[in-house]
């Protein structure tokens, strides 16, 4: 009865902050409403730090569209600076974008910040029209030759579940970057008992719930994120290609996230990107904008042009979608995107890999013959992979034979950051490949390096208040 009546009363919570943000007014208090976990009272904008290289960095800022807002960036030591940007800015080395909808109170801005320099602590002011501060971050450039790293990877982030003290756990660790998986927006959920396919207006207004909800994007210091999605913010449970909304769920993702295309990040099909940093790629594999429904023996998870861009090493690829970066987003890749040999590459999808051991949806499970002809695709390849997942609401570390690829490797899932979930979930299915898992909420830290032909590192599960499981991971030639 109590779970029932929790339940209840959260649908009543979700449904009523729902409303003040299709009203377009939400202040921070009528947002502040979990009643699961303790929560502490968010001040001043959501902020995201996205795509961040050594010299520049892109945000997205959640503000009221009615105002007139400065957005200022400068040296925390009070030295020169790369300047000051607002909504007419014209300088050569700034850019903003400022995305809006008529039904909505808010707005993203999309800032671009570059001339950054490393070592250096920079901070990004927010004042009103009246020149009243209103909110100060803290974010640096990032370093990304190869070199030992601390990454985050986290999925499904369920904003009515949303818990203040797994981000601070999250935050103690200081991940250099964070890794999203998906499902980071629940766009379908817009209460616990009501679960409907989005369309624009919904997925607008569930992205910036969810923004104005999560505790990440309030904390002091910024860290860069990248991101894919799942079916959960593309806009419905198990969604294919054939989803109605899918264009605007397209453009709603690439604004709200800050991710255009860098010498360093090149841009795939759909929302796809490879990110090449510390001596590896990371290649966030769009897994619905070209899934076929699993119904035939030639379905395929993510469509033939974005597995021939995965297998080229993402060249020549055409993007379109607002640019944040002041990059164009035209026209070819940049040729240092091109795989090399023996490169050490995480493939990062919603969807889990090899996963037919349990019910839900698996490339392994769902596209028997799509994924027996991606292995072998891959085993040809010259590039060195592992497998990164989420969408399960549970995280484990799985070891996968080396005659799928040609050498053992591994497939991380990690979730879920603040969803459905409890402990032992994960039990529910027998896994042979199984090495490691939890069922709490929970956040995966990798630390290690790449080399050509060698990735070795640690995976620390991390829950609110405790390591859940600690490995060590290898993949060699």
């Amino acid at each position: 009865m109590a779970s029932n009546r929790r339940a209840f009363l959260g649908s009543l919570l979700a449904g009523t902050a729902s409303a003040a943000a299709a009203a377009g007014a939400v202040p921070r208090g009528e947002v502040a409403d979990s009643f699961l976990f303790r929560e502490q009272d968010k001040k001043g904008f959501s902020i995201l730090q996205g795509m961040t290289d050594e010299t520049s960095a892109q945000f997205s800022v959640v503000l009221p569209k009615l105002d007139a807002w400065t957005i200022t960036v400068t040296r925390a030591d009070g030295l020169s600076s790369p300047g000051e940007i607002h909504q007419f800015a014209t300088s050569p080395t700034l850019a903003i974008e400022i995305v809006s909808r008529k039904f909505s109170g808010l707005a993203v801005h999309k800032v671009a910040v570059d001339g950054l320099q490393l070592g250096v602590l920079y901070l990004l002011r927010v004042r009103d029209a009246r020149g009243v501060l209103r909110d100060e971050r803290e974010f640096a450039a990032l370093d990304l030759n190869p070199r030992r790293v601390r990454l985050a990877f986290v999925s499904c982030m369920l904003d009515l579940l949303h818990r203040d003290d797994i981000w601070h756990r999250l935050e103690a660790q200081k991940p250099e970057a964070v890794l999203f998986l998906g499902d980071n927006v629940y766009a379908d959920r817009t209460s616990f008992i009501n679960k409907n396919p989005a369309d624009e207006k919904q997925l607008w207004e569930r992205y910036v719930l969810t923004r104005q909800r999560v505790l990440f994007y309030f904390q002091r210091r910024l860290r860069p994120v990248l991101a894919t999605w799942d079916d959960h913010d593309f806009g419905a449970d198990n969604a294919y290609r054939d989803f109605p909304a899918a264009a605007a769920s397209l453009i709603t993702f690439e604004t709200f996230f800050a991710q255009s295309p860098r010498p360093s990040l090149a841009a795939g099909p759909g929302i796809a990107r490879r990110w090449s940093a510390f001596g590896a790629d990371f290649v966030f594999l769009d897994g619905r904008s070209f899934r076929d429904p699993g119904v035939s023996p030639n379905a395929k998870i993510f469509g033939d042009e974005q597995e021939r861009w995965l297998l080229s090493g993402g060249a020549g690829v055409v993007t379109s979608g607002p640019s944040a970066a002041g990059v164009a987003t035209g026209g070819p890749e940049p040729a240092e995107a091109l795989a090399q040999a023996g490169r050490p590459t995480w493939l990062l999808t919603g969807s889990v890999f090899f996963g037919a051991y349990q019910s839900g949806e698996s490339f392994e499970g769902s596209y028997a013959q799509n994924f027996r002809d991606f292995l072998a695709a891959l085993g040809a390849s010259s590039a060195l992979y592992c497998f990164v997942s989420g969408d399960v609401h549970y995280s484990e570390v799985m070891d996968i034979e080396a005659d799928r690829l040609g050498y053992p490797t591994f497939e991380l899932i990690t979730s879920a950051m603040h969803s459905y979930s409890f402990p032992g979930h994960e039990h529910r299915f027998y896994n042979s490949r199984r090495r490691v898992s939890t069922g709490s909420h929970n956040f995966v830290i990798f630390e290690g390096s790449f080399n050509a032909g060698h990735l070795k590192g640690e995976l620390t599960a991390h829950s609110a208040n405790r390591a859940d499981f600690r490995t060590l991971v290898e993949v060699t030639r």
